[in-house]
């Protein structure tokens, strides 16, 4: 049934926009203030135990949501539980929609408007060069999809509502903190940076290999070499650096421009989704 939610919910996301409006309420954020008013000034926050009060209420909810769902209406109500919360935490969009500014500039080589368009995309300031407007799209492109698409699949798969629940909020709670005084703000977001770290790792190299299965796989296979045994905080840049390579980004850029380089990293990560999804079918109906 797991594979089946999946399925459902990546091809509602992929052909519609509906997905959107579950993701309008940050349940996570409303979460996370009511515990810290709840909570205080407690002794608790400190060593560990702040990640122990901050996850551990969360799998409780969800524990007992599924507990209830469980067993009865022919499994409906667990399968549209695992579904709300799969939809919730997924972010599959037609993201050539989302570029079509950036594609129109690039076709024109107006490289401000282009930068403009990046900046929008990615969240930060972009130079208005072709190099660096296709660097920075990409660049986001490859975090999104671990994070919005890939990471949270493979926790879901795994472990269920559950592990999608628990990846989506660890993934929001380093943003949540970063501005919070002591001792909640640079103890608790460099722990809850390292959690996430570790929820990445497996997800990041899946990712890559499926990279250079959707791309160029020779190019893609000594950085995937370099990825693998990489630690915690050398992954995201060699993660990076597989997605790069898996489009040849140097020569596609200087052959075919931004614009074309941009659209085959799109079309890359397509095809990358639906190769994990083959591999999860595999997985189900072995």
């Amino acid at each position: 049934m797991t594979f089946f939610v999946i399925l459902i919910a990546v091809l509602f996301q992929w052909f519609s926009a509906w997905g959107e409006a579950l993701q309008r309420f940050d349940i996570f954020e409303h979460y996370w203030k009511g515990l810290r008013r709840l909570m205080g000034s407690s002794p608790l926050w400190g060593g560990y135990g702040d990640l122990v009060i901050a996850i551990l209420p969360l799998l409780i909810i969800v524990e007992i949501i599924e507990y209830l769902t469980l067993d009865w209406g022919f499994n409906l109500p667990e399968l549209l539980f695992g579904l709300l919360a799969l939809l919730y935490c997924l972010k599959v969009s037609n993201v050539r929609i989302d570029l079509k500014e950036f594609f129109a500039a690039c076709k024109k080589e107006d490289w401000k408007a282009a930068a403009g368009a990046a900046s929008q995309f990615s969240g930060s300031a972009v130079q208005a060069n072709e190099k660096a407007v296709a660097k920075a799209v990409i660049n986001s492109l490859l975090n999104k999809s671990l994070i919005w698409v890939f990471g949270v699949v493979f926790w879901f798969f795994l472990f269920g509502p559950e592990g999608a629940l628990l990846y989506c909020f660890i993934e929001n709670l380093v943003g949540y903190v970063a501005g919070e005084k002591k001792p909640l703000g640079p103890a608790l977001k460099g722990k809850a940076a390292a959690l996430k770290a570790i929820f990445d790792w497996v997800p990041q190299r899946l990712a890559a290999v499926s990279f250079a299965l959707a791309g160029q796989f020779g190019p893609a296979f000594n950085s995937i070499v370099k990825l693998l045994p990489a630690g915690l905080k050398g992954s995201e840049e060699k993660y990076l650096d597989a997605g790069f390579d898996a489009l040849e980004f140097e020569s596609n850029l200087k052959a075919n421009g931004a614009g074309k380089v941009v659209l085959d990293g799109v079309k890359m990560l397509e095809r990358a989704v639906i190769i994990w999804l083959v591999v999860m079918a595999m997985i189900t109906l072995w």
